[in-house]
Parts: structure tokens; C-alpha cells; sequence
């Protein structure tokens, strides 16, 4: 058979192909990258589909695919394991044609809360609650770490919180999306204004002045929330985290710090507060 007439007969099936499936054909395209809002995700949400069934095409859409990963994180999809589930959900693998590439990568659709925006919502709270009297001049300690949301209305709720030094501003910020809690960070500033009468209210000038003392038989369990004072040299900074193992008041316990998820190994004072102190 001449090369030629070999050529047009392939070319021909491939037309006939294409023909037949967009007569009454399915198929199903998926790109490399996808993301998705919402807890789980359906075919619908990570594919085209094309076909003039439109029964089938609602059945498609609706085969539920994976749980949404957490932000920054991705759930590969082969072809062996999106077919399996096509087989599951009872759908002839005759009538569809699927394009994709090697696998897919499903992330979720989520949005990066900057530590700066975290800083302006502590600031705004600060001047509104009056909390010093040079807001404009207040010094971040330090930055806050970034946190990770779905897309959706982003909220920030604002508490002051309570440090042992008068020169220092801290306010605990909740990040809220769509009315959910994503996480809490501690946002302390220093206040070189402060009003002296403030700076003698724990009755010396000394930075251990302010410590509190030990609560006898206090006792926390793993898991247990607790604020914890970082104490250097003279500056005091204070931070929320979670104890890792039980102990009681005066002992040495591991805590996990909510804002670098650093582990530090510090004092219980009582049940919702430590401290360590670094030379």
C-alpha cells in the first residue's frame, strides 16, 4: 500500500473520531493546576466536560473527587485513580474520552494574610482603644508570622493583652474568615513614651519586678493553652502557646509557641502562664 493512501486512511479515522464524539461523545479535560473553594472538591470542579447527554454530564460533575487540602499543600490525581472512581460511581469508560496530563495538583483556593495587615489591625486597635499615647511612634517588637486563609470575608478580632513591662504594647489578633477562626498571633510593640506613672506600677524599675510569682499546685495538662513571658536582659515580650506535656507550677515544661511554632523549654508560673528566660 502506497505510504500516501496510508496517511489519508489514518487522518480519516481521526476525523470520523473527532465526528463521533461530538455527536454524542464525552469527554473529560483536566489541566495541570487547579484550585477549589469549599471542603471537597467534585469533577465538576477540576474538569470540562463536553457531551450532548446532559444526564451524564450532571452525573459526572457530581463524582466527589478528594477532600480540599489545607492551604499550601496539593492532592495529586492520576488518570488510574480518576478513572477508578469513574468506574465506582458506575460510568462506562467506553463513553469517555479523558485529557489530562500525568496527574493533576488540586490545591485549595485560599489567600495569604500578610503580617503586615496583621500589624495594621492590632495598631487600629490600639489607637481605638487608647492604649498609648504615641500609637504613631509604637515600634513592632517584632513581626508576626502570616497565616493562611480560603478566600472569603476576612475579619480581625482585637484583645488587649496583659505584660509585665510598661513599655511594651501587646495585643492578641484573631484572623477570621467567613466568621471562622485561622488563627491568633500576638502582636507586641515598644512604647518609648510611655507614661512614667505606668512604668513604676509594678513598684520598681527592675525587669524581674514585674514577674509573677509561682502559683503552688497549679497544675496543666498537653494541650493546655498558656501565655508565655520571654524575658531578655531587660526586655520582656510575651506570646501565646500550647503546653506539650503535663506538669505543675515551678516545673520545666515544653511549649510550642503559636507564632513561630518554635518548641522553648520554660517555667509554669500557674495554669495559664510560663515563662523563660534567655541569656
Amino acid at each position: 500500500m502506497p505510504r500516501f493512501i496510508f496517511f489519508l486512511l489514518i487522518t480519516l479515522i481521526m476525523i470520523n473520531a473527532d465526528l463521533l464524539y461530538a455527536a454524542g461523545g464525552t469527554t473529560i479535560t483536566l489541566p495541570q493546576e487547579v484550585r477549589v473553594k469549599g471542603e471537597s472538591a467534585t469533577l465538576g470542579d477540576i474538569a470540562k466536560i463536553k457531551s450532548a447527554d446532559k444526564a451524564l454530564v450532571a452525573k459526572l460533575n457530581g463524582i466527589a473527587i478528594c477532600r480540599v487540602p489545607s492551604p499550601g499543600q496539593y492532592t495529586r490525581l492520576s488518570e488510574s485513580s480518576l478513572r477508578l472512581k469513574l468506574q465506582t460511581a458506575g460510568i462506562d469508560l467506553e463513553q469517555v474520552a479523558i485529557n489530562m496530563p500525568a496527574y493533576v495538583k488540586i490545591y485549595a483556593d485560599y489567600k495569604q494574610i500578610e503580617s503586615d495587615e496583621i500589624l495594621k489591625a492590632a495598631l487600629d486597635f490600639i489607637k481605638k482603644q487608647k492604649l498609648s499615647e504615641s500609637p504613631s511612634e509604637l515600634i513592632p517588637v517584632r513581626k508576626p508570622s502570616y497565616l493562611y486563609a480560603k478566600n472569603g470575608k476576612i475579619e480581625f478580632r482585637c484583645e488587649a493583652a496583659q505584660v509585665g513591662n510598661p513599655k511594651i504594647v501587646s495585643v492578641n489578633v484573631e484572623v477570621l474568615c467567613d466568621g471562622k477562626s485561622v488563627g491568633k498571633r500576638r502582636v507586641s510593640f515598644k512604647d518609648e513614651k510611655a507614661d512614667t506613672v505606668n512604668k513604676g506600677k509594678s513598684g520598681s524599675n527592675s525587669p524581674d519586678s514585674g514577674k509573677p510569682s509561682v502559683k503552688e499546685g497549679a497544675i496543666v495538662k498537653a494541650g493546655d493553652p498558656v501565655e508565655v513571658a520571654i524575658i531578655k536582659k531587660n526586655i520582656r515580650v510575651t506570646a501565646m502557646g500550647v503546653v506539650k506535656q503535663n506538669g505543675k507550677a515551678g516545673q520545666m515544661v515544653r511549649i510550642k509557641l503559636d507564632d513561630t511554632n518554635k518548641v522553648v523549654n520554660a517555667r509554669l508560673l500557674d495554669e495559664k502562664h510560663a515563662e523563660v528566660e534567655i541569656p
